[in-house]
């Protein structure tokens, strides 16, 4: 299965909301980053479409996060059999929030994330004691030695980790670089499901700065891996004219595309329509195709390889 980690932002929820290929297999994690009503309805939306997801109740970003308990509050009043209550333990994590988390979602399917923590085996079967074999336990890579997951009841353990090879500066991005091969290799490491932070990273930003370049991020399967094309304008890079930059950027993405039937998905269709109308539609959208052909292309692989959801 597969657990793409997002930020609650507002291309990332349109992003779930409208992927109408997903199906079981996919659960996205979200950690609100804010907690509005146009956010609130969006997942509503979501559910109405269709898609599972897990919403982090304890976010760690945001300016500032949404309170927990409001995050709480709100889960709470979503069906069960939709949305996964997530809770993520990081190092300053209280143990009352823990225990109060398996109280409060005691009987109901959960997403517990590890980053960075050093609670051990014993205290953390202790803290979530109540939640038993409900467990889906995501381990951010590096976050918690693999061991202190092993022997705790659990629906299924899950490997994420960050393939994106970010750039400060778009006019920085090489040509194309390696994503990652866990699509391949979870199994064989232990787990019964892995995810990344799709074309986004593991960042938050609460806004972007200037554009001296465009840069738009196409992922593509290999034989062994995936990695990402990177189509970035071309120099002078300097502020303004993003209509002429988004423009070079999406010839490149969209001639790279041609006559590679795996490309073809609904996101690089959007991208097709979107240089044959010459619309410029912002630097949001072209986000969220990126973030949908990302979710298509894994989806494919996962139902040609037979995998089922176990959650």
């Amino acid at each position: 299965m597969y657990f793409p980690y997002l930020r609650g932002k507002q291309e990332e929820v349109l992003a779930v909301r409208q992927a109408d290929f997903l199906s079981d297999l996919t659960v996205p994690i979200f950690e609100p980053t804010k907690l509005s009503d146009v956010n609130c309805n969006r997942w509503r939306q979501a559910i109405q479409a269709g898609r599972r997801f897990a919403i982090i109740t304890n976010s760690a970003n945001g300016a500032p996060p949404p309170a927990s308990d409001d995050v709480v509050s709100f889960v709470d009043g979503l069906p069960a059999a939709a949305v996964f209550s997530a809770l993520e333990i990081r190092a300053n994590t209280d143990d009352g929030l823990i225990r109060g988390f398996a109280e409060w979602f005691q009987g109901r399917t959960c997403v517990v994330v590890h980053r960075n923590h050093l609670y051990d085996r014993s205290e953390l079967s202790a803290l979530l004691g109540l939640l038993a074999e409900e467990i889906v336990h995501v381990l951010i890579d590096g976050g918690v030695p693999r061991e202190v997951l092993d022997n705790l009841p659990a629906r299924g353990t899950v490997l994420v980790r960050d393939g994106f090879a970010y750039e400060t500066r778009n006019a920085e991005y090489p040509q194309r670089t390696h994503f990652d091969d866990l699509l391949r290799t979870y199994k064989g490491r232990g787990f019964d499901g892995f995810g990344d932070f799709t074309i986004v990273g593991d960042r938050f930003s609460a806004r972007g700065g200037p554009a001296y370049a465009v840069a738009l991020h196409l992922t593509e399967l290999t034989q062994t891996t995936i990695v990402t094309n990177h189509f970035v304008s071309s120099p002078p890079h300097i502020r303004g004219d993003l209509p002429g930059k988004y423009f070079d950027a999406l010839t490149q993405l969209v001639e790279h595309a041609e006559h590679r039937r795996q490309l073809d998905t609904v996101a690089v269709n959007a991208f097709r329509d979107s240089l044959a109308s010459r619309h410029f539609p912002g630097l949001g959208k072209p986000k969220r195709w990126s973030i949908l052909h990302h979710f298509e292309i894994i989806e494919r692989a996962l139902t040609a390889g037979g995998v089922h959801a176990f959650v």
